[in-house]
């Protein structure tokens, strides 16, 4: 995926999180994290970062659910290897964003 074409994809995503909000059904995970899904779409909400409870804040995450079993049978090892600027799990670059 070229950078605009993935400037693209991205956009489409955040567009359609009024969408998601308005129409999905809402659920819990296992950590509390509250979500919303709609059709292939998820949208993460969460009153906190780095265990720390933010005051009239709000993280939004939002991305495209897969059938993981389809996910699977198109995914090898040379397509998750090949974009490893896309690709967070072949980063040999250390993650500024954790602790360590």
């Amino acid at each position: 995926m070229s950078k605009e074409e993935a400037k693209k994809y991205a956009m489409n995503i955040v567009k359609s999180i009024p969408e998601v909000l308005e129409k999905g059904a809402k659920g819990t995970d296992h950590l509390g994290r509250v979500f919303v899904d709609y059709g292939n779409k998820r949208v993460g909400l969460n009153n906190e970062w780095k265990n720390e409870k933010l005051e009239n804040h709000w993280v939004i995450s939002s991305y495209e659910l897969y059938d993981t079993e389809k996910q699977a049978l198109r995914s090898t090892p040379q397509a998750i290897t090949k974009e490893k600027t896309f690709n967070s799990l072949n980063s040999v670059e250390p993650n500024h964003t954790t602790k360590n």
